[in-house]
């Protein structure tokens, strides 16, 4: 079982997406399961699915029924939220040494974004 190093608590992710996530199983702690939030911004539907205790994140975007973007990643080692000059942003640190980044904006307007590294220390 791989536990994320860090990662948001349940209500500071509602409070990120505006909304109660769905969960997968209620009978074990949210952190075990998988938690599964949809919110939409600008007319773009975001859909986050989290298992923390696996390292997976799935974010897909949309505009109607088209997918604009998606990104589906392994190996998640950190999750952390960043609110700063009206900026709202979910980074999520994944790959071998968790050198590779994942960033999703919601505010003040949706994007998503990667940046990957070697892992090759300098």
């Amino acid at each position: 079982m791989l536990l994320a190093a860090k990662f948001p608590e349940l209500n500071e992710l509602s409070a990120f997406f505006e909304c109660d996530p769905t969960l997968s199983d209620t009978d074990v702690p949210w952190y075990y399961g998988r938690l599964a939030f949809q919110t939409t911004r600008d007319g773009i539907s975001v859909s986050a699915v989290f298992e923390p205790t696996e390292g997976f994140l799935d974010v897909t975007l949309r505009v109607g029924a088209q997918e604009i973007a998606a990104a589906q990643i392994r190996s998640v080692g950190s999750v952390e939220l960043h609110h700063d000059a009206g900026r709202e942003t979910l980074s999520a640190a994944f790959g071998a040494q968790h050198e590779s980044r994942l960033w999703l904006t919601l505010k003040p307007a949706v994007r998503l974004g990667c940046e990957g590294r070697d892992g090759v220390a300098p």
